[in-house]
């Protein structure tokens, strides 16, 4: 996944979990994308 690809998916999810945070699949989905950005970024 390109750098951009995955700011721009972890931006979004993140602004999601902001709003929800007791959406605990907009947690998971971010913890997801910054394990991408840290491991391959």
């Amino acid at each position: 996944m390109q750098l951009k690809d995955a700011l721009f998916n972890w931006l979004q999810i993140q602004i999601v979990w902001d709003a929800r945070p007791s959406d605990r699949s907009a947690r998971d989905t971010v913890l997801f994308f910054e394990e991408i950005l840290r491991e391959d970024h």
